[in-house]
């Protein structure tokens, strides 16, 4: 185990912002869950997520960041120690803050029928609900996205 609390085997990635590098980004979350996860079923869960997140990403905003430089997307991933043992992925790429508020997003659906409900918000609740934790924090120039699932 390292010294900040992370076991062997963590790996990272960072590439361009946009759909030109999509199945190196997205290839390296499911790699990274296939090989820490293992077949569990909360390997799809996870990396629909990661999907999710990813394409949104690239998707809503401009491939350059506020200062000029060109928005990057940095790809973390890590096995976490304690009990119980977790599998983690930290997106984070660098740009104006967007909070998606996933604390105050409910798990559940409601009884809206489809076609009078308000347009966006479904990624975020497919996110939320595909993995035990996931969290946004800003620190400057980043947004970062922390995705993890217990390992059974």
């Amino acid at each position: 185990m390292t010294a900040d609390g992370l076991s062997e085997g963590a790996a990272s990635l960072e590439l361009p912002a946009d759909m030109d590098h999509w199945d190196e980004l997205f290839g390296f979350v499911q790699a990274e869950a296939q090989r820490h996860l293992q077949g569990n079923a909360k390997e799809y869960g996870l990396t629909l997520a990661c999907e999710e997140l990813l394409s949104n990403i690239i998707r809503y905003n401009p491939s350059t960041s506020p200062d000029g430089q060109p928005m990057l997307i940095r790809i973390d991933s890590a096995l976490l120690a304690g009990s119980p043992r977790r599998f983690q992925l930290r997106i984070s790429y660098n740009n104006v803050p967007f909070d998606p508020q996933f604390e105050s997003l409910s798990t559940s659906v409601d009884d809206t029928a489809i076609e009078s409900r308000k347009i966006g918000g479904l990624g975020l609740f497919l996110i939320k609900n595909s993995v035990d934790h996931v969290t946004y924090q800003f620190s400057d120039p980043l947004n970062i996205y922390t995705v993890d699932t217990e390992l059974s």
